[in-house]
């Protein structure tokens, strides 16, 4: 976990997340990177469930990394839920979350969109008790300390990060300003918001600890970094008029984190070089317009079909990198014991 922030947990295990898909074999040098995006990670559940079913690609993978929607996809596989079965939570899990709006009212007050119980709930019914600990893959997952003002990257092979509590973790990590309050974290006594504040696209992060930890070089590691486009208007729309307060906020908080996605991808590239597209794939819908983080219905019916799309033109180059296996794991993979 970098940053600054307090280290405190109780262990105990358990929970539906306890079972389902386990890891692959050994000899894993993949990393999967997702971005955040509230609703529109029905986009990344899609194409990973497509490339996996044509594949088996993430048996191969060694590190996963998520910020908001993108940490719940990267928990969720690392403790061995099915790639189908998560698509089917996705579909699921708008009407769930954005139904808790709060009134026009409590907004103006300054109040969240939305409250997060519906949130909690879906979160609390997937992973029940489980501490983070419990990921079988190694995963990391962005947030942002209020107290310390400083992005954190929580660490599930972390002794201290592994004791809390996985709804804790993704609570912190989805808390998107203007649509949800902090989180609180009592056993580190912080509130947290949403990572995409400073860590939108968490390629590059994941791809510094894959360096620092497993001994490996750039051209022996494999990324794929799965975004899920973009929530803001064109810059026309945001000259508009008769546009509130609210309005502005939200679209500047999407604006903020869609650049700093884009600076993730110039960053990986940088580092692995000219030939960087042998060993690292970008993967974004491609879709021109905006699509809000709460609009579940335009997410499923738009964002879904090109997924399966995105995942037959990727699947070349993702076959080809399983199709060149390693001696020995190039990536520390595991849980804490």
């Amino acid at each position: 976990m970098y940053g600054q922030g307090k280290r405190a947990g109780r262990a105990a295990e358990g929970g539906p997340a306890d079972a389902g898909r386990r890891v692959g074999p050994p000899g894993r040098n993949g990393i999967v990177s997702l971005d955040g995006g509230g609703v529109r990670g029905i986009f990344q559940a899609e194409l990973l469930a497509e490339i996996h079913r044509r594949i088996g690609f993430l048996d191969h993978v060694g590190l996963y990394a998520g910020t908001s929607t993108g940490a719940i996809i990267a928990v969720s596989l690392a403790v061995g839920i099915e790639p189908e079965d998560l698509v089917q939570l996705y579909r699921r899990l708008g009407p769930k979350v954005f139904a808790c709006r709060r009134g026009p009212v409590a907004r103006l007050l300054g109040r969240s969109t939305y409250r997060p119980d519906g949130l909690r709930a879906v979160l609390a019914s997937t992973f029940g008790t489980a501490r983070f600990r419990r990921c079988a893959t190694r995963t990391l997952v962005a947030a942002v300390c209020l107290e310390t003002c400083q992005p954190v990257l929580l660490d599930s092979r972390d002794p201290h990060d592994g004791k809390l509590a996985i709804v804790d973790v993704l609570l912190a990590s989805t808390s998107a300003p203007v649509f949800f309050p902090p989180h609180y974290i009592a056993a580190l006594g912080e509130h947290f918001m949403d990572g995409g504040l400073a860590c939108e696209n968490p390629s590059y992060e994941a791809l510094s600890v894959a360096l620092r930890a497993g001994g490996a070089t750039p051209a022996q590691l494999r990324l794929l970094s799965v975004g899920n486009g973009r929530g803001w208007k064109a810059a026309p729309a945001l000259r508009a008029a008769r546009r509130t307060p609210w309005s502005q906020a939200r679209e500047t908080v999407g604006l903020c984190m869609c650049a700093g996605s884009a600076l993730a991808d110039h960053r990986c590239r940088a580092v692995f070089g000219r030939d960087y597209a042998a060993n690292y794939l970008r993967v974004t819908p491609g879709h021109g317009g905006a699509i809000a983080l709460d609009d579940y219905r335009a997410a499923c019916d738009l964002l879904a079909p090109l997924a399966i799309q995105r995942a037959r033109e990727a699947a070349p180059q993702i076959r080809a990198w399983c199709e060149a296996p390693v001696a020995r794991d190039l990536l520390p993979v595991g849980g804490l014991s």
